[in-house]
Formats: C-alpha cells, sequence, structure tokens
C-alpha cells in the first residue's frame, strides 16, 4: 500500500489519486477486488468451453459464462 495514499485509491494504470469511479488523468475505470475473481472465473469458463470435445460441457461454459456476466451486473448496481 502507498504511505501517501493510505487507502490505496490510486489509479492502478496512471497512480494518480481516484476522487471516484474513473482516474481523470487516464480516464481508466477504480479496480474492485471482485473484479479478480470474476475474471478469474470467466477465463476458467472459456478456457473449458473451448478445450472441450463434449458440446453439451461447451454449451455448459457458455452458460456458465453468461452467469458470470449477470454476477457482474449486480455487482455494479450494488456499488
Amino acid at each position: 500500500m502507498d504511505v501517501e495514499n493510505p487507502l490505496g485509491k490510486a489509479c492502478r494504470n496512471c497512480g494518480a489519486e481516484l476522487s471516484g469511479e474513473w482516474c481523470s488523468a487516464c480516464g481508466e475505470r477504480r479496480w474492485r477486488a471482485c473484479d479478480r475473481s470474476l475474471g478469474a472465473l470467466a477465463r476458467e469458463a472459456n478456457t473449458i468451453a473451448s478445450k472441450s470435445p463434449d458440446a453439451i460441457i461447451s454449451r455448459n461454459a457458455v452458460e456458465i459464462k453468461g452467469a458470470i456476466d449477470r454476477i457482474k451486473e449486480q455487482v455494479q448496481n450494488i456499488e
């Protein structure tokens, strides 16, 4: 954690201090802890969908990706 910015509200892209949802210096969106977890889940679902020889498993993986996208939307609505 940065000593000058103890709350960790610095842009992860350019280091400028964040005052809201977006960085005024570079336009990057504020990073949220759940972004990493949901992104990892989506990547795993992509991997399963692309590597599975079974059409049913691939279809289910695509449905999982849709569910992850809906969860992302719900998280945005809460915040």
